[in-house]
């Protein structure tokens, strides 16, 4: 493979190397210069596509580029970038992220876990890049960050998950693999009132008392 790689994101073209590409070997874009870029979509000028915001990719690359995160201090679209770092696997640009800005802090907006639904149906048609952009802005959140993991498993042709809730602690709303931490107590009703949250955005629900687990099916 040539040392300059050529992308076109969301219509907007990079010129990068395959070493700068390769800077995280667990990231997505690492994968991609890897056995797994046998798959990837071209455009008709044969440059690897991602569909991705374009305006947020040069970040990405440039986070690749030096190491390094380089934002302005009113950067405003700190949720949006995180969604990128996680989508493409960049543990180091998450952790920068996470430490210039309180993006943590965000307030879930757990009405809008109606889209976890709609992304998983997304994903099992075969429409896996429709599905990330509607949760896309949800990835500071508790909830958002579920709707991640679900359609991470969605895409691996998993149909369910089980989610243990583990109470008392801090920080509220952190998703460890499949455990999710809450302030609260969990007792029976707790895990009931979840489950009725749950369902009525069109997952369906089995609880597990005895190990404190919601087990997530659609």
């Amino acid at each position: 493979m040539s040392d300059i790689i050529e992308l076109n994101v969301g219509g907007t073209y990079f010129t990068t190397t395959a070493a700068t590409l390769q800077m995280d070997p667990d990231s997505m874009l690492a994968r991609l210069m890897g056995a797994e870029a046998l798959g990837v979509t071209r455009d008709a000028g044969g440059r690897l596509f991602i569909d991705r915001d374009a305006l947020l990719f040069r970040h990405v690359l440039n986070f690749l580029r030096d190491g390094v995160l380089r934002l302005p201090k009113d950067f405003a679209e700190v949720p949006q970038l995180l969604a990128e770092a996680r989508f493409f696997h960049l543990a180091g640009m998450i952790k920068g992220i996470q430490a210039a800005f309180p993006v943590e802090s965000v307030a879930p907006d757990v009405a809008s876990v109606d889209l976890i639904t709609t992304a998983l149906r997304n994903t099992l048609t075969n429409s896996l890049r429709e599905a990330q952009r509607k949760v896309d802005y949800l990835f500071s959140s508790s909830w958002g960050r579920l709707a991640e993991e679900l359609l991470r498993q969605a895409g691996l042709g998993l149909r369910t998950f089980e989610l243990e809730l583990v109470g008392r602690s801090e920080p509220e709303g952190r998703l460890d693999g499949g455990r999710l931490y809450t302030k609260s107590e969990v007792t029976p009703s707790f895990l009931h009132e979840v489950k009725a949250f749950l369902s009525s955005k069109g997952l369906a629900v089995e609880i597990s008392e005895q190990k404190s687990s919601l087990l997530l099916s659609w």
